[in-house]
């Protein structure tokens, strides 16, 4: 099994380094987003950048010198195949290749995985700077929502789930997608307690805080009592 002792073994430079973790996070994560589907892997034995994979990955970090952090790159990966994904149904019956990460296309796809939530951050920003907060019936309701929407996936969450959305960037994907609500985030005592003392912003590069000044003291009381089993489970951790 490939690990990161092969940049050492391989005297692998800086963005060659970078090349192969990106390849390594493309294994890890199609195996997430696609079980059971084939998918390109790096060579099992020698050098690791005679692949495929890596050939692709390190294109791709010679492309993006400038315009992807290197924070963004698991988001990227992530975003080229939840969008395959939506496209095929979550069935591809056939060879999973990464030529999706090249930057030509990728770009586009990479934009359209974060313009539903760019869309509504905007929308906060405009309210924000003319001194308008959500309503407490809209959040509400948007929690409400959301809780359906929880329920109608994973049953009533617990801890093990919650950390199970985040690991995979499940969560990421239906916030993204409007499925469930940031207000969730900020107040769910399920999410502090799965990201184990990281914020949500922080481990996502989400900036959810334009969110915040619409959680008033009547949410959190309404959000304890209609989410009464999360405060359970989270201090049954």
């Amino acid at each position: 099994m490939r690990s990161l002792d092969d940049i050492l073994t391989f005297e692998m430079d800086s963005t060659q380094a970078k090349a192969y973790k990106i390849a390594l996070l493309w294994e890890e994560l199609t195996q997430k987003e696609f079980p059971g589907e084939r998918h390109v892997r790096l060579k099992k034995t020698g050098d690791p950048r005679k692949s495929l994979l890596f050939r692709h990955c390190y294109k791709l970090v010679r492309d993006t010198q400038g315009i992807i952090t290197d924070q963004e790159y698991k988001l990227y990966v992530i975003a080229q195949l939840q969008i395959l994904k939506l496209q095929t149904n979550g069935q591809v019956h056939a060879l999973i290749s990464p030529e999706c990460l090249d930057f030509q296309n990728g770009w586009k796809r990479w934009q359209v995985w974060r313009r539903h939530f760019d869309k509504k951050m905007k929308q906060h920003q405009t309210a924000e700077s003319a001194g308008v907060k959500a309503s407490e019936t809209i959040v509400i309701q948007e929690l409400e929502e959301s809780k359906k929407f929880l329920f109608s996936k994973i049953g009533q969450p617990n801890l093990e789930s919650m950390k199970m959305l985040m690991k995979d960037y499940t969560l990421v994907r239906w916030i993204t997608l409007e499925k469930v609500t940031p207000f969730y985030v900020l107040l769910s005592p399920l999410v502090v307690a799965a990201l184990g003392g990281k914020s949500f912003e922080e481990h996502f590069l989400f900036d959810l805080s334009l969110y915040k000044p619409s959680i008033t003291d009547e949410i959190r009381r309404y959000f304890h009592k209609s989410f009464a089993y999360e405060f359970v489970q989270a201090e049954c951790k």
